[in-house]
């Protein structure tokens, strides 16, 4: 069954906005997405094992350096690196796919959230997670993008969290 969720068609006000057609919103204007951070990494663990590492407080912790509030629950807050980073977790399928909204302190008050998707997958021994990471505003996009290239995954290896 399809959901049912309102189409609500966009015209173009300058190149880098848009607005709603004939519809009063909260924002003045609508930001249009930013090109999607989009990466594939291998582990040496299992697609379920990643899963559970990502919603596990203590053991996301390890591989960030900092406390992380996050459950699997839909509708769950949590925050991120002291508080910098925020959201809910809008899906969860136990070791296949976690879907987050995120807002960072770079975000404006007019800034929509972000929409974080982690899916999970088995390849062999490895494990593989693709994130895609849309609707960065453009003011956070290039940090956003820098963390997702630091190496994680070394400091995930490294800190044992695997």
């Amino acid at each position: 069954m399809r959901p049912n969720i309102p189409i609500i068609p966009i015209k173009t006000v300058r190149n880098d906005y848009a607005a709603p057609i004939g519809r009063r919103s909260r924002f003045r204007y609508h930001q249009i997405m930013t090109k999607p951070i989009l990466q594939t990494a291998r582990f040496p663990a299992s697609a379920q094992e990643l899963y559970d590492i990502y919603l596990d407080p203590k053991r996301h912790s390890v591989f960030t350096g900092h406390p992380v509030k996050i459950s699997p629950k839909p509708g769950s807050k949590f925050a991120a690196f002291n508080g910098m980073l925020s959201g809910s977790t809008l899906v969860a399928i136990p070791g296949k796919l976690i879907a987050q909204s995120w807002r960072s302190t770079n975000f404006r008050k007019t800034d929509l959230d972000s929409i974080l998707i982690l899916t999970f997958s088995q390849e062999g021994k490895q494990g593989r997670i693709d994130m895609a990471h849309v609707n960065v505003p453009a003011q956070d996009h290039k940090g956003v993008a820098a963390y997702c290239n630091s190496g994680y995954k070394e400091r995930l290896a490294a800190k044992r969290a695997l």
